[in-house]
């Protein structure tokens, strides 16, 4: 006789979800970078894996959906831990007049352990940096979604998604 545990692992090894992780990404970029930052929390075995010719390197990190207001509008809070001096360094490629933020992408990536095939599930979620600060933990990033309008549909009104609003805004 088999125990619950048992039969869950049994059904899973079928259904070949044993095999199969998903990955939460995040992409960190400025113009004034050579490169952008790529990172995943999920370690996978190597600690890297590659999605459309990009490296994402494993790091220790906290993603966590920081809030959502009644007009969609979504923050995240993402912690680099062990990143302070890369991530002030970066800081300071930035120039002082510059105002451009560095931008933000979060996706998911389904990660097949048996051949390292790697699939996009969600995103790219694309933000602005609020604001960095550091502490013993790393270097904290405030990241908000692109503000959508204020009615709360979560839709962008323009013109060109919406043809009929073309009379109203001559």
């Amino acid at each position: 006789m088999s125990n619950q545990a048992t039969e869950k692992i049994i059904a899973a090894l079928i259904k070949n979800d044993a095999y199969k992780m998903n990955l939460d990404a995040v992409t960190w970029k400025h113009s004034a970078w050579p490169q952008p930052f790529r990172f995943t929390r999920n370690y996978v075995p190597g600690g890297s894996f590659t999605f459309e010719g990009d490296v994402y390197q494993y790091l220790p990190m906290l993603l966590s959906r920081a809030g959502q207001d009644g007009n969609l509008n979504q923050t995240w809070s993402i912690t680099l831990q062990d990143l302070n001096d890369e991530v002030q360094a970066a800081e300071n490629l930035i120039p002082i007049d510059s105002t451009e933020y560095p931008t933000i992408e979060i996706r998911t990536f389904e990660y097949d352990k048996r051949d390292r095939t790697v699939t996009l599930l969600e995103g790219p979620y694309a933000t602005n940096t609020a604001g960095i600060s550091y502490d013993s933990k790393g270097a904290l990033i405030e990241a908000a979604a692109e503000r959508v309008n204020v009615n709360g549909t979560g839709f962008k009104m323009s013109p060109d998604r919406f043809a009929t609003l073309r009379p109203l805004m001559r």
